[in-house]
């Protein structure tokens, strides 16, 4: 589980930190006007706070690698999905999904890693899924400033959310039947 929540971290906070890097841009051009960028930013917040929801309501037993990978896609689709969105309320709606995807995943990682990790590794592991999501944020920001002057803001997220589902499916695919 360590190793695709890792990759997680490094897949999708490279696709989130492509989009905040453009999204002015792409509120702009898409929607006529930046200022409704605090719109787009409201809906990822109220996802992310419904995503929290079914772990701070009840702690899983035991969470499943399926979990993980549902929660990361939830994450990832609608981010690429927003390239080709020219609606404000079904942008909002795919940037709702993604940061409920987010934090399903994210909370619920932790929970797997704390069932899975004996008591004095927890934070070398936990230093793993940060530098994941770190890794990802300079990834992002690169591929922000070096493809989106020459392929444009919409082609920069698509490579960048591909790129990230490639990691994730080989991660996935890789890891086993039965995970730690």
């Amino acid at each position: 589980m360590l190793r695709l929540l890792a990759a997680a971290y490094v897949s999708n906070a490279a696709a989130v930190t492509t989009l905040q890097a453009v999204l002015v841009v792409a509120a702009a051009s898409r929607f006529g006007q930046d200022t409704v960028v605090g719109w787009l930013y409201a809906s990822v917040g109220a996802g992310a706070l419904l995503g929290t929801l079914p772990v701070l309501r009840r702690t899983p037993a035991k969470v499943a690698v399926q979990s993980i990978v549902l929660g990361t896609a939830l994450e990832l689709v609608p981010l690429a999905a927003f390239a080709f969105v020219t609606v404000l309320p079904l942008a909002m709606a795919l940037l709702f999904v993604s940061g409920a995807g987010a934090t399903l995943y994210q909370t619920r990682g932790a929970v797997g890693l704390q069932q899975r990790t004996p008591r004095e590794l927890v934070g070398r592991t936990s230093a793993v899924v940060r530098f994941g999501g770190y890794l990802g944020m300079l990834l992002g920001a690169v591929a922000a400033v070096s493809l989106v002057q020459p392929l444009g803001w919409e082609a920069t997220v698509l490579i960048v959310c591909a790129v990230g589902a490639t990691l994730l499916f080989a991660t996935a695919v890789t890891e086993g039947r039965n995970p730690v």
